[in-house]
């Protein structure tokens, strides 16, 4: 059923043990305005849920129309971030080399609920970037453009 339920998505960066460590996730929902709080999952077999616990400092990149292929680089169940795709964030956090917002987040909660963990992220720095005409969900297994 949600197969044809259009998602948000966007690119979690964070520090991994070897190094900086990524994932896109499409279950990305609103929690609150203030404090600015937003939830997502990840299942239990990403790579980069390792790297995560209560505190985990990460970077959450909401992607726009035009950025499928970096959906796509970081959709294979985590990895790891081509150093030529980032940059270290004031907090000691890899960003992604990107004009689009950047939320900059701490991790408050892990629930594990079946295959998967869900974590509640508090943002205490957002970079409003620059948004294009478009944005971008995933629906049917494949990217699709939406108007703003």
């Amino acid at each position: 059923m949600f197969r044809w339920h259009p998602a948000g998505a966007a690119v979690l960066t964070a520090n991994g043990e070897s190094g900086p460590v990524g994932l896109t996730v499409s279950s990305l929902a609103s929690v609150s305005v203030d404090p600015a709080m937003v939830s997502l999952s990840i299942g239990h077999d990403s790579a980069t849920l390792s790297a995560l616990s209560l505190g985990t400092r990460v970077v959450l990149h909401p992607l726009d129309a035009g950025q499928e292929r970096l959906g796509n680089e970081f959709a294979r169940h985590g990895g790891t971030v081509p150093p030529s795709c980032w940059q270290t964030s004031a907090e000691g956090v890899p960003c992604l080399n990107v004009t689009t917002p950047r939320l900059h987040c701490a991790i408050t909660r892990m629930i594990d609920l079946g295959p998967s963990t869900l974590l509640v992220l508090e943002a205490d720095r957002i970079e409003p970037g620059r948004r294009g005409p478009a944005g971008m969900v995933w629906m049917g297994r494949r990217w699709h453009s939406v108007p703003r």
